[in-house]
């Protein structure tokens, strides 16, 4: 009787070590299948993005180029993006810089292999607009901060909050009726 009550602990024993080890296999298991989740996730998501911009360069009719940020400068007194396209992928200074969403700047300055963007909430950049509902020309200027002012709207034109803000064309450096923004107030302009 004594020899089988060490035989049933010795066999609870290794039961149980054989648990531990079968736990950590588990926890591994898990832990490596989460990782997997996480990187197809991402990969689904990256997806989505690149079918989004895909479908909106289909609707341009000028030639466009798709570019990453890869630098925000956005705390310092000049905003600017980094991008990864420059003068090799035909990238110049000048040019306008857009997202679905509308408007963010033009290329101030160019290397080879990347591009600095100036926003167009920086307090040196502006941007000849328009009002969609009446076609009131102005100007949106960057207020250095997350928006822009509005001027030089006639005083007789009715501005509202909730206009929608275009380029307008006119100056030649953006390509007419982009979005710009949505009207805050009579001349605060919200990106």
């Amino acid at each position: 009787k004594g020899l089988s009550g060490i035989e049933n602990i010795w066999r609870h024993y290794l039961f149980l070590y054989g648990l531990t080890d079968e736990n950590r296999r588990l926890r591994e298991t898990n832990a490596r299948l989460a990782r997997k989740v996480i990187e197809y996730r991402a990969a689904h998501l990256e997806n989505i993005r690149l079918r989004s911009l895909l479908l909106f360069k289909e609707r341009l009719s000028y030639k466009t180029a798709a570019a990453g940020i890869i630098r925000r400068d956005m705390a310092g007194i000049i905003k600017t993006l980094m991008i990864d396209r420059g003068e090799t992928d035909g990238i110049k200074k000048g040019q306008p810089v857009i997202v679905e969403a509308g408007l963010v700047g033009r290329v101030v300055e160019t290397t080879w292999h990347t591009a600095r963007v100036l926003t167009i909430t920086d307090g040196g950049s502006n941007v000849d607009a328009m009002i969609l509902r009446t076609r009131a020309n102005g100007i949106v200027q960057g207020t250095g901060a997350e928006d822009c002012t509005l001027k030089y709207i006639v005083k007789n034109e009715t501005v509202q909050k909730g206009d929608l803000v275009l380029t307008s064309g006119l100056g030649g450096t953006f390509p007419k009726e982009l979005i710009v923004g949505i009207v805050r107030d009579r001349k605060s302009v919200v990106k």
